[in-house]
């Protein structure tokens, strides 16, 4: 592998500069994103054999095909929402562009999943940090004066903002137990929980909930045991609270029952070609501008095709991961699941720069582990 000393630092610069920029959205996360994008053209013909990326680029394509094919489709009969060729490509560049970018540079030598493990931490730290002195700057040291707790950081919105504390506890988590007297963690885990709490965002509690249950369950079956608390969390948030009533629901707990039961609807009205990446805002009656869960929003964008290759995709990382039985692979199984909690409570997936980004990311280093790379590879 070509390790040139350039190389490496280029890379992992430029990995830094994606993750720093993600939470923000800055333009530098374009420009990194590009680059990655254009890394892709030092690929040689080997490289497309590499498990990582054969393995990413089928489990991508089972989902974003149909999604893609649909979206053809939809400008085909003249569909008013249909996806504007401009979001097919952003949404195929920011996924299998970016996503196979890393994986060439992880394949090459020049980014390692160790070092690539650390600089997240340390991204995730800056974006944690960055609540709590916004959160400062706008109410002071007067806890009495205090409001009720919403961080944002850099995210500017607390949900994003939780997801990433959430995520960064479950990874902290996961490297103390193989380094449980590093001091350093603990007090990263100190900081990113309550990150986490002044979030307020109950969607990345049952996140992280669900990743340390994934990560510390004693049971071979971890994976049941967090669609077990999948099941869970979907009830409580889809069910449950339909027989509550509205006077007795806060306003955004409501309308976001409404803009499921509205998404329901459209899907069965358009199953196969769905009605496009962007469209729930532009259709009529719609209550907000997305349906808040990424399988509504697989299935409403890009048909029920689209969503079957998703469940397939992500059911097969999973359980490769699982059965896989290392301690990285345990690590990535539980980043998965809490990835997989968020976006079924809190995100969509198609339109949403936030969440396609950390779903890439999670994926990408997932089959990163899997590759079978050798130990210094590896983020144990």
């Amino acid at each position: 592998m070509d390790r040139s000393r350039p190389a490496v630092i280029a890379a992992h610069g430029l990995f830094a500069l994606l993750l720093l920029s993600l939470p923000p959205k800055w333009a530098s996360l374009h420009i990194s994103g590009g680059l990655l994008v254009l890394a892709l053209l030092l690929a040689r013909r080997g490289d497309w054999r590499r498990p990582a990326l054969r393995g990413y680029l089928a489990a991508s394509a089972g989902w974003l095909v149909p999604v893609t094919l649909a979206g053809i489709g939809q400008q085909f009969i003249g569909m008013e929402t249909a996806s504007s060729w401009a979001d097919l490509v952003k949404l195929n560049l920011r996924l299998l562009g970016v996503g196979l970018g890393i994986l060439l540079l992880l394949e090459r030598g020049w980014l390692s999943l160790r070092g690539a493990v650390w600089i997240a931490l340390a991204a995730l730290a800056v974006t944690a940090l960055s609540g709590h002195i916004d959160w400062l700057q706008r109410h002071g040291t007067d806890l009495q004066a205090w409001p009720r707790p919403y961080f944002t950081g850099l995210a500017g919105n607390p949900n994003p903002y939780g997801s990433f504390a959430a995520l960064g506890l479950i990874l902290s988590a996961g490297l103390l137990r193989a380094r449980p007297s590093n001091v350093g963690l603990w007090l990263l885990a100190a900081l990113l929980l309550s990150a986490l709490w002044g979030s307020d965002s109950r969607g990345a509690v049952l996140a992280s909930l669900t990743g340390l249950l994934v990560l510390f369950w004693p049971w071979r079956h971890r994976l049941l045991a967090g669609l077990a608390l999948l099941a869970i969390a979907l009830v409580y948030t889809y069910v449950l609270t339909g027989g509550i009533p509205a006077d007795e629901l806060g306003s955004g707990d409501q309308r976001r029952i409404e803009a499921a039961w509205f998404a329901l609807h459209r899907i069965l009205e358009s199953p196969l070609l769905g009605w496009g990446i962007d469209a729930f805002r532009d259709l009529p009656g719609a209550p907000l501008n997305s349906p808040h869960n990424l399988l509504l929003d697989l299935a409403l964008g890009g048909g029920l095709l689209a969503l079957a290759g998703w469940l397939w995709s992500t059911g097969r990382l999973a359980l490769r991961l699982e059965r896989d039985g290392r301690g990285e692979t345990r690590l990535m199984l539980a980043l998965l699941a809490a990835a997989v909690v968020a976006g079924c409570i809190e995100y969509p997936l198609l339109n949403s720069t936030h969440f396609l980004n950390i779903w890439m990311l999670v994926t990408v280093f997932a089959w990163g582990v899997l590759r079978g790379s050798r130990p210094e590879h590896r983020p144990g």
